[in-house]
């Protein structure tokens, strides 16, 4: 099947349809409707390849939250080529030490030393901001209970 001006006309009555119906959400959900094929017309494409617009994207009512898309099997699996292709290349991405370092001084500077080379000073610094995380988590054994004089017996005096 052609995407044509019989499918776009088509496509476009059902948006209208959910865009004037009150049952659906209009003012926080996005309503997208797409149109798909192997094959598109010449005016379709020109519709659909307009500048300052996004790929394939027809008609773009801000009112009421509703757009319709037009586009090939072949745009579709080429954008996906390109997204899984960015994720991969991001997946694969290490950093250096000195990287790690600098972003941890951009991200956490009130946490880290501004001299923080060794790997001691580095778990010196960790164990100090867990203790800052939690103030009422103690830090050595934990001293015994004090004595309560209105709940607890007398104590003897020695004789």
């Amino acid at each position: 099947m052609r995407i044509g001006h019989t499918e776009v006309a088509q496509i476009r009555d059902y948006a209208q349809a959910v865009a004037d119906d009150a049952q659906f959400d209009k003012a926080t959900t996005q309503w997208d409707f797409w149109i798909v094929s192997t094959e598109m017309d010449d005016a379709i494409k020109r519709q659909a390849n307009q500048r300052n617009r996004e790929p394939g994207l027809l008609d773009d009512y801000d009112d009421v939250n509703v757009r319709i898309w037009a586009k090939t099997w072949g745009q579709i699996i080429q954008d996906a080529t390109h997204r899984l292709k960015f994720v991969r290349q991001q997946l694969e991405y290490t950093s250096s030490r000195d990287e790690a370092i600098q972003y941890l001084h951009e991200r956490h500077r009130e946490y880290v030393p501004r001299r923080s080379s060794s790997p001691r000073r580095l778990r010196t610094m960790r164990l100090a901001t867990r203790s800052r995380r939690h103030p009422g988590r103690p830090r050595s054994k934990p001293t015994r209970p004090r004595r309560n004089a209105a709940t607890s017996p007398p104590r003897r005096q020695p004789s």
